[in-house]
């Protein structure tokens, strides 16, 4: 996965991490114009979250248009992946404020991060690119009303990602869209064996404790 940025007449390209083979998929939608939505059904430890925060990077540089709204359950999440970016890339931000959870790109692009349980704070935004990180863990109504619109008018690409959490809501409605094959509407399911890093035998053991621990 790489991009190429431009400024100042300046061309220079950035290579960022070799996606897993699950991911090329979810890449393939977003460049594909007819596709808005791609959501994605995740394990833990599946890379899920380090896939988002790569195409922020991505839409953060390739244009110097983009607003990113990377939405997340909570204030100490968003806080997080608000220090994780600036930590890794330091040399490609123009200026960072960590009040607003906003960085900006040397592109002129941006990203700025939110909490679904502080809706109010997204209200009158409006995103090009738009992430929703655990949203199967974000309230309904906050969606609806407050973080749909921010999408509506600018949107370009809105990812929808989470573990699962029942069979209703918001995120499994938007799944299902993608499941059918409805326009515009991608969805991929994503298993923690889809991650190479992981030693299978590991996971195994993971699921014999959680069995012995129920029984």
């Amino acid at each position: 996965l790489h991009l190429n940025m431009k400024k100042n007449n300046l061309k220079k390209t950035i290579r960022l991490p070799q996606p897993l083979p699950y991911q090329l998929d979810i890449l393939k939608w977003l460049d594909d114009p007819e596709v808005k939505f791609v959501s994605f059904k995740k394990s833990r430890q599946s890379g899920g979250s380090f896939l988002n925060k790569m195409l922020v990077v991505k839409w953060g540089l390739e244009s110097n248009f983009n607003k990113i709204g990377y939405i997340v359950p909570t204030n100490k999440l968003g806080k997080l992946f608000y220090r994780e970016l600036c930590n890794s890339l330091g040399p490609l931000i123009a200026d960072s404020n960590s009040t607003d959870l906003l960085i900006t790109f040397k592109s002129g692009s941006n990203v700025q991060f939110f909490s679904a349980e502080s809706g109010d704070s997204i209200r009158g935004f409006q995103f090009t690119h738009t992430i929703i990180d655990e949203a199967a863990f974000m309230n309904e109504n906050v969606f609806n009303l407050i973080i749909r619109p921010t999408f509506l008018i600018a949107g370009k690409k809105v990812i929808l990602c989470s573990t699962p959490n029942g069979n209703k809501g918001f995120f499994y409605d938007y799944c299902q869209y993608g499941l059918n094959n409805e326009k515009g509407h991608r969805t991929k399911m994503i298993s923690i064996y889809d991650n190479p890093f992981i030693d299978k035998e590991e996971i195994e053991y993971g699921y014999e404790c959680i069995k012995e621990s129920e029984d």
